[in-house]
């Protein structure tokens, strides 16, 4: 029920965007790993960056999607899609100030990240989890940067996407920071 223009030439001339979807302000690029790289697809470095950049002066928001992230987490990418379309009403909606927020172990954090971030587990020194009752709806991790005491980098973070979660990060994020 979304309303779409497939491989729009004329935003970005002479450039090709492959799906424009214009009442949402939003364009989708899905990127092949070998046409769109630097070693085979002859792309500049600055390629994929100098695009979303030419959309944004243009009001429009610019979602990658890389080959590889599709064919291996096309549930995430989907459910992605579908959260920044605002097509979920089916799904429940849980408010931040309703959960609770702890530490949880790398196991739990691994497990939850494989099956909701696109980028799935890293190594992080501190994992906090979002409940909703007893069920983990959301992953927060950071790592402590090794040459400055005091320098964190919030390395990942996820929902489930069978949620529609609000003010869920801000509340892991604060809770980091307290």
């Amino acid at each position: 029920g979304i309303s779409f223009v497939p491989h729009d030439r004329n935003i970005l001339k002479p450039y090709e965007l492959d799906i424009l979807i214009p009442d949402h302000n939003l364009a989708i690029e899905f990127n092949g790993n070998k046409h769109h790289t630097e070693w085979a697809g002859g792309k500049s470095r600055q390629y994929h960056l100098n695009k979303t950049k030419a959309c944004k002066e243009k009001g429009i928001a610019l979602l990658h999607i890389f080959e590889d992230e599709y064919h291996n987490s096309k549930d995430i990418v989907l459910n992605k899609i579908s959260h920044i379309l605002g097509i979920q009403h089916e799904l429940p909606k849980i408010m931040g100030r309703k959960c609770s927020v702890k530490e949880i172990d790398k196991a739990s954090a691994q497990i939850f990240l494989e099956n909701y971030h696109i980028q799935g587990y890293d190594p992080s020194t501190v994992h906090y989890g979002a409940f909703y009752d007893s069920t983990l709806v959301a992953v927060m991790s950071f790592l402590k940067n090794n040459k400055n005491d005091n320098a964190w980098e919030l390395t990942r973070f996820a929902s489930d996407y069978n949620y529609v979660c609000c003010g869920v990060g801000g509340k892991l994020f604060k809770h980091f920071v307290r």
